[in-house]
């Protein structure tokens, strides 16, 4: 059953905004703008790049290679839907307000739809690729997914406390870009690492 053609169009499109955003912080970087603030706009650049093209593009071609059963699919659309909402909400949230309420929980939200994703994604290309040189390595992709966000967990529990410690928070931070970029992953802590 192959994906919705529409999937990679959102992709693309979410491309297409990030590249937006990458063209206005070119610009703001030569040429003042009012309330536009860099860093905030770089943070929506990133994780609309990364979130918004990268993850969703991977995940549909994940999920056409999973061939899930009709009844399962509809869990793949809802994931899906709800990554893109969650894309598009840290895109306009980073933007307005830099690392603040609304854009971490839409973050996090992310973080874990990409835990939803790995769980429904797994088992269906174990039983679809079973036996396929590539699926080892399309597993360990899938794993470094979760590994890779034991630094962003780390993160969080570094800046709850009422002293964070610098060294604690830049090795949260490292863990993060590190796993990611190991496995062959695009980092999301361009702007960090």
């Amino acid at each position: 059953m192959p994906i919705p053609a529409r999937w990679i169009t959102v992709a693309l499109l979410n491309l297409a905004l990030a590249a937006t955003l990458g063209a206005l912080l070119r610009y703001v970087f030569l040429h003042e703008v009012p309330g536009v603030e860099y860093r905030y706009v770089m943070h929506a650049h990133s994780h609309g790049a990364m979130l918004g093209w990268v993850f969703l593009a991977l995940f549909a071609s994940y999920t056409q290679l999973a061939q899930p059963a009709a009844g399962r699919l509809r869990w793949y659309r809802r994931l899906f839907w709800a990554a893109e909402v969650a894309v598009l909400g840290m895109m306009v949230s980073f933007s307005w307000q830099g690392y603040g309420a609304v854009s971490i929980g839409l973050s996090t939200a992310h973080l874990l739809l990409s835990y939803g994703a790995v769980a429904l994604l797994w088992p269906d290309l174990r039983r679809q690729l079973a036996g396929r040189a590539a699926l080892p390595y399309l597993l360990a992709g899938l794993g470094s997914v979760v590994v890779a966000t034991l630094g962003v967990w780390a993160l969080a529990v570094v800046m709850s406390r009422p002293h964070p410690s610098t060294e604690l928070y830049y090795l949260a931070i490292q863990f993060f870009c590190t796993s990611s970029s190991t496995a062959g992953l695009p980092s999301a802590c361009w702007g960090w690492c």
